[in-house]
């Protein structure tokens, strides 16, 4: 891999959970935070956060030094509008980007380079995370699958690509990728693991 870009979503509005989760303290520290500090242990030339909802009071309390920010207006138009955001954004500055959600808070900085090893094996494959009999994000796109993540629609996320493209794949466990969070219940059992 020449240029891997880690993109963090992060522009949803969190109604499940009631307010900004990416601001819900994790370890002490934001969420969203949390989730910035992990990828820049991974990657520090090369780190994006796609925001939307909640986006000033998000600011406020964010380190986004070392980062690049990504304003999704549209962000209501669901997950998909800023993956292609993401794409359109970064397309000339990498060759491959990685789509991490700022709500999978058990993401380790090892989960991440398990995923760029494979990618750097296998550089022109989609790299992907499987967990609990599914695979889906963490994952790693190579530019030659930028047009597809350009045409998703929705709450659609980059997981039908996956899909599309099930017999290429390369698939690396990572079991902690199963952990989201939607709701505070879910962020205090995750506390206890």
């Amino acid at each position: 891999m020449k240029n891997v870009q880690i993109v963090i979503l992060a522009a949803g509005a969190a109604s499940r959970f009631g307010s900004p989760k990416q601001l819900a303290t994790w370890q002490n520290t934001p969420l969203l935070q949390a989730c910035i500090n992990t990828a820049l242990s991974v990657n520090r030339a090369g780190v994006s956060v796609v925001l939307g909802a909640h986006r000033n009071e998000i600011c406020q309390h964010i380190n986004f030094n070392q980062t690049h920010v990504i304003y999704n207006a549209e962000w209501r138009k669901g997950l998909a509008s800023s993956i292609s955001l993401a794409v359109r954004h970064l397309s000339t500055r990498c060759n491959a980007i990685l789509f991490l959600a700022a709500d999978q808070i058990l993401i380790s900085p090892d989960a991440l380079n398990r995923l760029l090893d494979e990618a750097h094996t296998h550089p022109n494959r989609i790299i992907c995370s499987s967990y609990a009999k599914s695979v889906g994000i963490p994952a790693l796109f190579p530019e030659d699958y930028f047009r597809e993540l350009l045409s998703l629609e929705g709450d659609c996320g980059a997981k039908s690509v996956i899909n599309a493209h099930d017999n290429t794949v390369r698939k690396v466990s990572i079991e902690h990728a199963v952990y989201d969070v939607d709701t505070p219940e879910q962020l205090r059992q995750y506390h206890a693991l």
